[in-house]
């Protein structure tokens, strides 16, 4: 009864971020051309290639730690992981800065923005650490705090900004900045909150956390490679630029609604996973499995439904042509969801040399397919290219997952 509580707690969270998404796509195709939303897809995709690097690959060790330690170890481990995280800001700021220029010119945007990146990619890492810890301290209403909060601050940010003082892109990109750095404030407060915080710095221990967290950094880019690049790739070999990158980007962000309901399921699953796996309850962590699995698959089914009645009535005219893209990709998020589904089991047994090598071949194959497709088909290619590279992950996760997924063997140390 208690699982059904917060699982249906997680699920309206994403639900409700997945209306408001639908209802801020709504308004900006109204007051922001195609070309102007394609500026705003490529400066997200570039936060999105810097919250790997900011986040050195912690996200996934703090954690299974957290069910595997004491919580007085605990404690110091992930304070050692916050002064982690604070160097690797240092450098990776040094290194956008001085890029700065040729980056610039690639997102078509000042140099200004470019500069923010960084420190806003750190505040989201820490928003997203704030919310795994709440799901795994199984404090549903916290993790809807975070969630959610952060949508809303973020989106009446941006409608404000764009809708009411005209700044167009700039405003949706302003709010994606501000609305992260807000909660941070409340993430330090819940930290603080859940005695999470200490000065004990450990060289030892930042070097162990870094090194036992590197492989997941590749995971994590993979997440940009895959959902992310192909706006690069758009932009610089379609015909039409960022305004083909804008159309892409609404397809995309509605076949996004599917990703949010397999991100209100993982919310249950993975933790659900991890502890069954650590109480060596085999049986129960297969048959959560498949229940995942169910329910992903039957959401997908409603979107397809959805897709031409959310175009037709509530997006801009001069977007209607994404809707093309809208099908294809929320496909491929469902292989995304199957990918997961087995790759929580690497996860927990520390496989870290797989969940690499599985993410590695998924760019490879991402790359590869965009540089050969795109250049022929252009936006078309890239929706080729994603359920290719999801399937092709599916398959790999599950073949990699299988001796973990059917036996019980005893958790690794």
């Amino acid at each position: 009864m208690k699982f059904l509580k917060s699982a249906s707690v997680y699920f309206f969270t994403y639900a409700i971020n997945a209306g408001i998404s639908v209802v801020t796509i709504s308004i900006l195709t109204r007051y922001i051309s195609p070309a102007d939303y394609g500026i705003v897809n490529l400066y997200a995709s570039f936060l999105l290639l810097l919250t790997p690097l900011i986040s050195g690959g912690t996200l996934y060790p703090v954690s299974v730690e957290f069910f595997k330690k004491e919580r007085k170890d605990y404690r110091v481990y992930f304070s050692n992981v916050l002064i982690l995280l604070a160097v690797i800001l240092l450098v990776v700021f040094g290194v956008v800065a001085a890029c700065s220029p040729l980056i610039a010119q690639r997102l078509h945007i000042p140099i200004g923005w470019i500069i923010l990146a960084p420190l806003t990619a750190f505040f989201i890492t820490i928003n997203e650490i704030s919310i795994i810890l709440a799901r795994d301290q199984n404090q549903p209403w916290v993790f809807t705090g975070f969630s959610l909060g952060k949508t809303v601050l973020e989106t009446g940010l941006s409608l404000v900004l764009v809708c009411l003082l005209g700044f167009l892109w700039q405003g949706r990109v302003a709010g994606s900045i501000i609305a992260p750095g807000v909660f941070v404030l409340l993430a330090v407060f819940f930290f603080s909150r859940w005695r999470f915080l200490t000065w004990q710095p450990d060289r030892k221990l930042i070097k162990a956390i870094f090194f036992a967290s590197v492989p997941y950094i590749f995971e994590r880019f993979s997440v940009f490679i895959l959902s992310s690049s192909d706006r690069f790739f758009i932009d610089a070999f379609d015909q039409k630029g960022t305004t083909e990158v804008g159309l892409y980007g609404v397809g995309s962000q509605i076949a996004t609604m599917n990703f949010m309901v397999i991100q209100a399921l993982s919310g249950v699953y993975q933790p659900f996973v991890f502890k069954r796996l650590a109480n060596q309850e085999s049986a129960q962590a297969r048959k959560g499995t498949w229940l995942y699995i169910a329910g992903c698959f039957a959401f997908m089914l409603l979107l397809y439904i959805a897709i031409p009645f959310v175009f037709r009535f509530l997006i801009g005219k001069e977007f209607q042509e994404g809707i093309r893209y809208a099908y294809i990709l929320t496909g491929a998020y469902f292989m995304w969801a199957i990918y997961y589904g087995f790759l929580v089991y690497l996860l927990f047994h520390y496989k870290s040399r797989l969940v690499l090598l599985i993410a590695a071949i998924g760019m490879l194959v991402s790359i590869s397919l965009n540089l050969i497709l795109v250049r022929q088909y252009g936006a078309w290619g890239a929706t080729i290219t994603a359920i290719c590279v999801y399937t092709t992950m599916a398959v790999i996760s599950f073949l990699a997952a299988r001796k973990y997924f059917y036996s019980n063997p005893a958790p690794a140390a």
